[in-house]
């Protein structure tokens, strides 16, 4: 949580800091997001963060939560409502390539 001083940005959209299995935290923000921060190396977990904030505004996306908790690798979770639309319009791509290999 001390770590935060150094995002003001993101430490004034933080709600809830809730600590979980006494070793790492997830943030929870304005808008409904869970962030899942590492058990280590936090601040390089904000700073990939901060990075996908700024270039591709991860945090206004349709989204219920981004896990950091891999230093490797970022995984964004989609709301229920996203993961519908995304089926969906893979399931018509599909269709339509098929359709087109058809004729």
């Amino acid at each position: 949580v001390d770590q935060m001083a150094a995002w003001p940005e993101l430490r004034s959209r933080v709600k809830a800091y809730v600590r979980v299995a006494g070793r790492r935290w997830d943030l929870h923000i304005d808008n409904g997001v869970v962030l899942k921060l590492p058990e280590t190396q936090v601040e390089t977990a904000l700073s990939v963060l901060a990075r996908l904030e700024k270039e591709e505004r991860i945090l206004e996306r349709d989204i219920a939560a981004v896990d950091l908790r891999l230093h490797d690798r970022t995984t964004v979770e989609l709301t229920s409502a996203a993961t519908e639309r995304r089926n969906e319009a893979v399931e018509a791509r599909t269709k339509a390539l098929k359709k087109a290999g058809e004729t």
